[in-house]
């Protein structure tokens, strides 16, 4: 037999109590948790199991989706495992998972070791019947006081109970989208908000009103598409659940997508079994809630748990098993008659699961039973047949909220909710969120992320509430605030918060907690300031301990500032880009300018020269210790430096000295001093040798740059050579190839023969001349002595040779018989310049040539004689 807390009860119930937890206690691990600071542990505890074969163990962070991998794996009489890879300050999330015989089951638990405070909960919006806009205006004002008080950023919109959910939605949604980086969203329905309905289902197991249930998420869905195009079913009783294509109800049975707001409804028309309005009903489900998040409303912090469903082998109790176990540890979790209790005694969760009708579970509670007992639990949850279709007349899951200090019910059962977290001080719309995204990470049941999972009730409500400090006082002392309220008994410190009047969030002022009753502000802002404090008590649950924050208590102060606010003015003086200031500020001690271009200046009166023009805002900033003020002007600099535009010249010829650069000067302040590299002066330099040059202009205001380099290039000197073929002896068969370089082509040709191409050709042996000129003009002229290719003769008889031939230094030249007369002798080297000129004599016939001082190369020696000229080629070496 199972062994669990409760089994004292069994001396005091009837059998059938034990009987229900049978198949709850299958299906759960009742968990609980301790933790230790020093030695840094969390130590998990769960119940006895006898049929347990063994336990695994999990763990991961709150944001991941993924279990991971075993962290152990114990024997099936282990009772407890400890963690001792823990950080202080981290919330950890465990799973417990129970091997049984054909069934696996498991536990969860948040838990962590001081975690610190929560100072912001995230965003809620309050979407309001516009019916009770004026008659429940107080208490609503009340209510979003209270949220703000406890981190909530509060929007609200109004709507009719004529609008269309569609319309809602894309309202809501804009909202959403308005606002894309809130930690949590959540949605709180107040009064006849259009229900959306949805799906083909009937999770009840009750195939008469198969089809479209009420589905609230389908405002906390703001990416899931949502269709009105394929379910067609009309087999329910009650037409609402009727469901066909085009008729405003969506096909979807599941939420398409993950959900991104906790939704929440409060809404009490039709329950005629209340002899109050809906309006009634609601104002006082508002005061209850004041008074639980007051501190006004005390509850008992432990569950009960009464599952007449104990036949069945999904343990529907397991809902208020292993939920309630973690929050008030497994001795303070009991079996016991529902209403019977609850009418006379306090437990702060309850779960009553029941066969029954849309207003009634059987043997648990009915709507007839809410309008007149007063059920003394804070969080419940109800299950039975139909009424988590709670759109019926008398519904029960939201004639609950109308009863006693009821603030909360679910129908949990099909698929299972988790609300472990609670036990960590997450808010219940936290829990909702991941019951109604629950696939596959916590053990689901039948119908996971069912369009009939709703919240009826507040989802920014906490299990815990701390007394906040009293009477908050602001008194100021020149430049000083003090901040002082009455001490909390329970409390290890306060936290203090600001929000100037008209805005929605609270800034933290001081991120340690404050140790005092009093705060001293420095240098308050200017304007109209809610000052809020909270106090920070320990909370210390069967999950683990951590830092909870009471409400807020708030007082509204506008610092007297007077003289402590300094005042920024100046005047100024601008001269092309040369600007002047003259600060006319007040009250302060220092200043910071800035003059548009992106510099900066902490002198109190600064002259600033601009490095171009263009229309700036000159600011100054104007500071003390605690306040500045800031000023700005628009100017209009004009860039005393003109813009230069430049034209050259280069050097013409190689050598000369004829190049010039030309500038014209455009805008900018007149009269310029222009300096040039080359000591030169004005717009114009001339008679430039090659080179580089720099102009550097000075303004009238100050400013200096440097244009340049210019660069004037010189041509290289014109380079002319020779290519011969040399003609046979009387023949005009030979021919002149040239090559230019240096210079500025194009170039032109003029030959001694008076041809003007590059090449000619058809030569007979002889001197040719050629001029040459470039593109500017520049020339060189060459000649070239061609010699023919054989030793000619003077007549038949006379014959002349020349040796050694290479020479080095001496040549002879020696001929056979005597010349009748003198004749010249020339020697011209292979560009055709005359080199030497020799007299040969008559009477004899050989002479001797020094040509020591010849270059090495090819040299020709040409005789004129009797109008015929004769040439000979010789070659000179080293």
């Amino acid at each position: 037999m199972k062994t669990f807390s409760i089994n004292i009860f069994f001396l005091l119930m009837p059998f059938f109590i034990h009987s229900q937890v049978i198949h709850d206690l299958d299906q759960s691990v009742i968990i609980e948790a301790s933790i230790n600071k020093t030695e840094s542990f969390i130590q998990l505890k769960w119940t006895k199991d006898d049929n347990a074969q063994s336990y695994n163990i999990y763990r991961k962070l709150p944001s991941s989706t993924f279990w991971g991998f075993t962290l152990a794996t114990l024997p099936p009489d282990s009772l407890s495992w400890k963690d001792t890879n823990v950080e202080a300050g981290v919330l950890y999330e465990y799973r417990i998972e129970k091997v049984l015989s054909g069934l696996n089951s498991n536990g969860y638990i948040y838990s962590g070791i001081h975690l610190p405070p929560k100072h912001y909960r995230g965003m809620c919006i309050l979407a309001i019947d516009s019916s009770f806009k004026l008659s429940l205006e107080l208490e609503i004002n009340r209510l979003i006081n209270d949220m703000e008080n406890e981190g909530w950023k509060v929007l609200t919109l109004y709507c009719s109970e004529h609008d269309s959910p569609p319309e809602l939605r894309d309202r809501i949604i804009n909202i959403y989208n308005e606002h894309p980086n809130e930690s949590f969203y959540s949605l709180l329905l107040l009064g006849r908000i259009p229900i959306p309905y949805s799906g083909n289902i009937f999770p009840d197991g009750h195939p008469d009103h198969q089809g479209a249930w009420p589905a609230d998420g389908y405002y906390g869905s703001m990416t899931g598409n949502w269709t009105d195009q394929t379910v067609n079913i009309t087999v329910a009783s009650d037409p609402r659940n009727h469901n066909v294509p085009g008729d405003g109800k969506f096909d979807q049975s599941t939420f398409p997508g993950l959900l991104q707001k906790a939704v929440g409804r409060v809404d009490f028309h039709d329950l005629p079994a209340f002899d109050k309005s809906d309006e009634e009903l609601l104002r006082n489900y508002l005061d209850k809630n004041h008074l639980w998040r007051s501190g006004r409303i005390s509850s008992i912090e432990r569950g009960l748990v009464h599952n007449n469903f104990g036949g069945i082998s999904e343990g529907f109790g397991q809902n208020g098993h292993k939920n309630f176990s973690v929050m008030f540890g497994i001795d303070s979790v009991h079996v016991l008659p529902y209403r019977s209790t609850l009418r006379n005694e306090s437990y702060l969760w309850s779960y009553g699961a029941g066969p029954g009708n849309p207003s009634n579970a059987g043997g648990i509670i009915s709507t007839s039973n809410l309008s007149t007992d007063s059920i003394q639990s804070v969080f419940t949850i109800l299950f039975g047949s139909y009424f988590g279709d709670w759109g019926y007349t008398n519904n029960l899951l939201r004639a609950a909220l109308a009863s006693g200090t009821v603030l909360t019910n679910v129908w949990a059962g099909r698929p299972n909710w988790q609300f472990h977290h609670m036990g960590m001080g997450k808010p219940i719309g936290y829990s909702v969120l991941k019951s109604k995204n629950n696939n596959s990470i916590y053990q689901t049941g039948f119908f996971p992320r069912g369009v009939h999972m709703a919240l009826m009730g507040d989802p920014t409500l906490t299990m815990y509430v701390s007394r906040p400090p009293e009477d908050i006082h602001i008194s100021q002392v020149n430049d000083t605030l003090k901040i002082s309220w009455t001490s909390v008994s329970a409390s290890e410190g306060y936290y203090l918060y600001s929000r100037q009047k008209g805005d929605q969030s609270y800034t933290l002022i001081k991120e340690d907690k404050i140790t005092d009753t009093f705060f001293l502000k420095i240098c308050p802002p200017p304007g109209e300031f809610e000052y809020k404090v909270r106090s920070s008590e320990l909370r210390t649950t069967a999950s683990g301990t951590f830092y909870h924050l009471s409400p807020g208590i708030s007082s509204t102060f506008e610092a007297h500032l007077g003289d402590l606010l300094p005042t920024s003015d100046f005047e100024y003086e601008l001269f092309y880009d040369l600007l002047t200031l003259e600060n006319n500020s007040s009250g302060a001690t220092h200043f910071l300018w800035n003059f548009g271009d992106g510099t900066t200046d902490s002198l109190p009166s600064p002259v600033y020269l601009f490095d171009s023009s263009g229309v700036l805002d000159i600011c100054l900033q104007a500071f003390n210790s605690c306040y500045k003020d800031k000023v700005c002007q628009e100017i209009e600099v004009i860039n005393s430096m003109p813009f230069v535009e430049a034209e050259k010249e280069d050097i013409s010829c190689h050598g000369n000295l004829d190049g010039n650069i030309s500038i014209k000067l455009l805008d900018g302040a007149s009269n310029p001093v222009l300096n040039w590299s080359n000591k030169g002066e004005g717009t114009d330099i001339s008679d430039l040798s090659s080179g580089l040059y720099y102009l550097t202009i000075s303004t009238i205001t100050g400013k200096e740059e440097e244009f340049g380099p210019w660069v004037i290039s010189e041509p290289d000197s014109l380079v002319l050579e020779f290519f011969p073929t040399y003609p046979d002896d009387s023949e005009n068969n030979g021919n002149i190839i040239t090559s230019i370089t240096g210079g500025t082509p194009p170039y032109s040709y003029l030959w001694s023969t008076g041809d003007t191409q590059s090449n000619i050709d058809q030569l007979i042996a002889g001197l040719y001349c050629l001029t040459i000129s470039d593109q500017n003009g520049c020339e060189i002229e060459k000649c070239y002595l061609l010699d023919a290719t054989s030793v000619s003769d003077f007549d038949g008889n006379f014959n002349m040779i020349v040796f050694p031939n290479p020479a080095k230094e001496v040549i002879v030249l020696q001929w056979n018989i005597p010349m009748d007369k003198s004749t010249g002798l020339q020697i011209h080297n292979n560009k055709g310049e005359l080199m030497k000129t020799i007299q040969l004599t008559a009477s004899s016939n050989f002479k001797k040539i020094n040509i020591a001082d010849f270059p090495s190369g090819i040299y020709h020696i040409s005789i004129e004689l009797e109008a015929k000229r004769h040439i000979y080629s010789i070659t000179k070496i080293e």
